[in-house]
């Protein structure tokens, strides 16, 4: 009788049975999944990151707010979320100051919305 038993990776996957290399095969791809989501997640905060600390140092540089506002809707589909929100809320507020009487209507809105959220 052979005492010394051979204890490779490759040997214990070459003498096992059909069950334990289809669960080894299945845990092989959903980790290589795994691993590709990880990677693709990590590439898109790196991304979202790097856009918003661009977008603050053009805004915090003393730019004017109009040329700011110019360029965050002429690359709406390349800007991040941070120029995206400024934009939204420039845009707002630029159509309520063209129009005095929807900038009073506004204001008067703002306390009872404000004091809907807090109960």
């Amino acid at each position: 009788m052979n005492t010394t038993a051979d204890l490779s990776i490759l040997t214990l996957i070459a003498n096992a049975s059909l069950v334990v290399k289809a669960v080894l095969a299945i845990l092989i791809v959903l980790s290589l999944a795994s691993w590709t989501v990880i990677f693709q997640k990590f590439f898109v905060v790196r991304r979202a990151m790097r856009q918003t600390d661009d977008f603050e140092s053009r805004f915090w540089s003393g730019t004017e707010l109009t040329k700011l506002l110019d360029t965050a809707n002429r690359s709406r589909d390349t800007s991040g979320m941070e120029e995206r929100i400024f934009a939204a809320g420039m845009n707002e507020f630029m159509k309520q100051r063209q129009t005095a009487g929807a900038c009073r209507y506004g204001q008067q809105r703002l306390p009872r919305y404000a004091g809907s959220l807090y109960p």
